[in-house]
């Protein structure tokens, strides 16, 4: 059955950083924790957030991967200085961080046993505020039902809950001018990952497939733009609203690319979408005879020719703008092939992923990428 989750404010226009007092101040948060990572603090954006809001407690320590240890640093700093909501500015893996450490101030199980790739996921309640900024234009958890997390005893997992949606988003296209062009395709490459598995999902959902298709058009009309033109604000607010889009589809769940994919991040610690791009022409074109009604509309937004091969068409455009489209050139070995193909098919995402792949299928699919 489909999933509708509607329960995010978004404010999205240029200099919209300007209203965190007041969306604070709306959320009844009066002493909040701050999430955001080394480089954004050494950018200035703490104080910068700190001449607005002086009452905030900064944590500027997320890693490029968002990890249980980091989550419970956090969490501590937020109970010793008697924090009473979360705000995170930064890219996916802050505001996942925020996500985790929201459940850690309000319940007290180990965030493991919220893992939904685990066995036996507990349940979550109501979670601290959470108001977030994003400054990439690519993960979609400023509106998603998801965190992704390493755990403490090194697997990658998910915790997937509506709890987790953010009462507010600032989106201000503003802040991501000064992301670096590769951050920016693989940020990009995300999103669309996000649009394309959302819409293609063997969970049927009216609400929410236009919006992931019209994200699909959005992106690949700007995202050469973004990464050539860095200061087209016009491109930039364009990914970011396919980003938001993106976040949207995910309520549809996700397929193989991310199937695929994180289980190659447990391994590499690289990028996610950068991770991600590499796989998923691949497979959109495993999906493809499974659902080529969905397909043909996904073609005709990213403009590839009916005769033409959409995995080449999709890792062509990866090639563009800067990312590989080799595993191995990330970093994969062939013995890693065997443990992704594995948990590739055993993935929540291969679940809803439109066609189901063997671990032979996924072994196949990986193999190709090397």
């Amino acid at each position: 059955m489909p999933r509708y989750y509607l329960h995010s404010n978004v404010i999205f226009e240029p200099n919209a950083l300007e209203k965190l007092p007041e969306e604070l101040a709306r959320l009844g948060i009066t002493k909040p924790l701050m999430v955001t990572d080394p480089g954004l603090a050494e950018l200035g954006m703490v104080q910068k957030c700190s001449d607005l809001v002086p009452e905030l407690v900064a944590f500027d320590s997320t890693p490029p991967n968002p990890t249980e240890l980091a989550a419970n640093q956090a969490a501590e700093l937020y109970r010793r200085h008697a924090c009473d909501g979360i705000f995170a500015l930064g890219g996916g893996s802050s505001m996942d961080l925020a996500k985790a450490v929201g459940i850690l101030v309000t319940h007290k199980c180990d965030l493991s046993d919220y893992d939904v790739t685990g066995p036996s996921p507990k349940s979550l309640g109501p979670i601290a505020p959470l108001l977030v900024i994003p400054t990439t234009a690519g993960t979609g958890t400023e509106v998603s039902v998801g965190c992704v997390l390493m755990f403490n005893d090194g697997h990658k997992g998910v915790i997937d809950s509506e709890r987790l949606i953010p009462a507010t988003v600032i989106c201000d296209p503003k802040l991501t001018l000064s992301l670096p062009a590769r951050l920016t395709a693989a940020t990009g490459m995300d999103a669309l990952s996000h649009c394309i598995e959302g819409y293609c999902s063997n969970i049927s959902n009216p609400l929410t497939e236009p919006i992931a298709l019209d994200g699909i058009r959005r992106i690949a009309a700007a995202i050469e733009r973004a990464v050539n033109e860095p200061n087209n604000l016009d491109a930039r607010s364009d990914m970011m609203m396919g980003a938001l889009q993106g976040g949207i589809a995910m309520s549809m769940e996700l397929g193989a690319a991310h199937a695929m994919s994180v289980p190659i991040g447990a391994i590499l610690h690289g990028h996610h979408g950068a991770e991600t791009a590499a796989v998923l022409g691949a497979a959109m074109r495993f999906n493809e005879g499974s659902v080529p009604e969905k397909m043909k509309d996904i073609r005709d937004a990213l403009g590839v020719p009916s005769d033409g091969c959409v995995e080449n068409w999709v890792d062509n455009l990866c090639h563009r703008i800067g990312l590989g489209t080799s595993l191995r050139a990330l970093g994969l070995d062939e013995t890693d092939i065997d443990r992704i193909a594995e948990e590739a098919a055993h993935s929540v995402f291969n679940a809803t992923n439109p066609r189901q792949g063997t671990v032979d299928e996924y072994r196949a699919i990986l193999t190709s990428k090397l």
